[in-house]
């Protein structure tokens, strides 16, 4: 538009000059401004050439002087080199003048030939000189290559899971800035894992991770300040400060903190609708908490069919509670259709993750084969985990499913202690006949009088029994 105007205007006061006039001007002024475009863009189009010819003159005489320098055998001009081949996407060449420097023990050349046998990029790809190189970097204080030694350990790929290396990597790239092995390492000493639980450490790491902008530092350090008791004081308006700064850069965690932020009024003015989009933001990019919430509050209005599809969401992410609220859906048919071998599905996953109630209703289901063949001998082991964690169903199916009385008798007591009524009623039984137990008959009495009280049927008839028989005397 600049260029017509230009040479429209040009063209008018030529126009003007020689005596021109009428329609003859608006002709010549329309022509002269198509002839200022087309010139501004020849123009253009030329500058732009001769700049990428500058630019290009300039990436060879660079390459030049670096290729000039590396052949002087300096490992760290080589280094450069390979650094400028990687700029280029020439992996080849990159990792041969990578080679070189990591030949004379430069550590950044070592590190990055490690990523080269990784990715497979101007090499073919191998772990085993990968880890090499990685290492010797990593010995020679390469902080980016203690950081992915101490990642190895910690998800054991590539090597046996061990939280106590990866530790002792993290800490070395961690004293040397590295954020997210800052980050890592205050998240191991948060949960204890190769590292006493030292919450006051976890913090210092999460701070110095937090400032330098690592976002899941920030999500944990705003998680310690929100919670309070986790070597911080408690102060929700920096825990939402630093849920808003993480949330704003995607982290699904912070935006499911934040959520709670806003909807109790905590660090920030109650806004439940802000809070409810931020919950529904962080379910719909995967965060398991905000799905399993979302699940929950469906549940709270009625909504059980919605409420089911963020709950299975939630359970194929592996979250526990989803797991086990899924499977009793479909045991019960809330929200889906009634479906036993899907409900033992899900039992079954969250029974894996050592889910106690999850356990003891597998057990049944096998017992009774539900959803899964009959097998007395699965119903037994799945009854004994969660009997063990002080399930009382688990502890009364175990009493009733074990063939020693005085075992029997054990397994009744510890579920009769938490109340359930059928255990009351079986182990008073146990003491009526003197089976796994002295007989007496007054603790049978007081047990079934127990189960009575919560509405046994059984132990109300016995005792009806036993006083009409006493009358009877």
């Amino acid at each position: 538009m600049k260029g017509f105007i230009i040479g429209a205007i040009a063209i008018s006061l030529f126009a003007a000059v020689t005596g021109v006039g009428g329609a003859a001007v608006i002709g010549l002024a329309i022509i002269g401004g198509i002839l200022g475009v087309i010139i501004g863009a020849i123009v253009k189009a030329i500058a732009k050439s001769v700049a990428k010819a500058k630019a290009k003159k300039a990436l060879e005489n660079k390459k030049l002087a670096l290729q000039k320098a590396a052949e002087q055998g300096d490992a760290k001009d080589q280094f450069n080199l390979g650094d400028w081949y990687s700029e280029q996407k020439d992996f080849i060449k990159s990792a041969e003048w990578f080679g070189k420097a990591a030949e004379q023990g430069n550590a950044d050349a070592q590190y990055r030939l490690s990523v080269l046998f990784t990715t497979g990029q101007g090499v073919s790809k191998d772990s085993t000189k990968a880890t090499e190189w990685r290492r010797k970097a990593a010995e020679q204080g390469n902080s980016d290559a203690q950081y992915q030694t101490g990642l190895l350990y910690f998800k054991g790929e590539g090597v046996p899971q061990d939280y106590t290396k990866s530790a002792e990597w993290f800490e070395k790239a961690a004293e040397q800035g590295h954020l997210d092995a800052q980050s890592k390492l205050g998240l191991q000493y948060f949960d204890g894992l190769g590292v006493p639980q030292a919450y006051t450490k976890a913090a210092e790491w999460f701070e110095k991770a937090a400032e330098q902008g690592n976002v899941k530092a920030q999500s944990k350090l705003g998680f310690m300040y929100f919670k309070g008791r986790h070597g911080v004081p408690q102060d929700y308006a920096k825990a939402a400060k630093l849920f808003e700064i993480a949330a704003n850069r995607g982290d699904t965690e912070a935006m499911y903190n934040l959520y709670y932020c806003y909807s109790l009024g905590q660090g920030v003015p109650k806004d439940s609708t802000k809070g409810l989009g931020l919950l529904k933001k962080a379910a719909e990019l995967g965060n398991a908490d905000a799905q399993f919430r979302q699940g929950e509050l469906y549940s709270m209005v009625g909504d059980v069919i919605e409420a089911a599809k963020w709950f299975e969401k939630a359970a194929e992410q592996g979250y526990v509670k989803a797991q086990w609220t899924l499977g009793r859906q479909y045991f019960k048919g809330e929200g889906v259709p009634q479906d036993y071998t899907k409900a033992a599905k899900w039992f079954g996953k969250a029974a894996e993750q050592g889910h106690t109630h999850a356990q003891s209703i597998l057990g049944l289901l096998f017992l009774n084969g539900q959803g899964v063949p009959k097998d007395e001998t699965k119903a037994v082991m799945w009854f004994s985990k969660a009997a063990a964690s002080g399930d009382a169903q688990a502890q009364f199916y175990m009493g009733r499913l074990t063939e020693d009385d005085a075992k029997s008798a054990e397994w009744y007591e510890k579920a009769a202690n938490q109340g359930d009524t059928d255990a009351q009623y079986e182990l008073g039984l146990l003491y009526a006949n003197g089976q796994g137990v002295p007989k007496d008959i007054e603790k049978a009495k007081e047990l079934f009088n127990k189960a009575a009280k919560q509405g046994n049927e059984k132990a109300k008839d016995i005792l009806i029994k036993m006083a009409t028989a006493s009358l009877a005397q």
